[in-house]
């Protein structure tokens, strides 16, 4: 399980094919997110989770 930012900064280069890509998105408001930006979630264990199931649904074009 993915807990620490670190490790959901190294997938979600991974998932997004490059840096920039996944900084853009971290700045974007997600309303799978609730209407929230990825990096304001990035404060709990929780939040980490649920913007790393947002990376997942992502990487296997489950967008719904």
């Amino acid at each position: 399980m993915m807990k620490e930012p670190d490790s959901l900064y190294k997938y979600g280069i991974e998932v997004f094919g490059n840096e920039e890509k996944f900084i853009a998105w971290l700045e974007i408001k997600n309303i799978a997110l609730g209407g929230k930006k990825p990096k304001e979630m990035l404060d709990t264990n929780l939040n980490i989770e649920l913007v790393k199931d947002e990376l997942i649904r992502i990487e296997y074009g489950i967008f719904a």
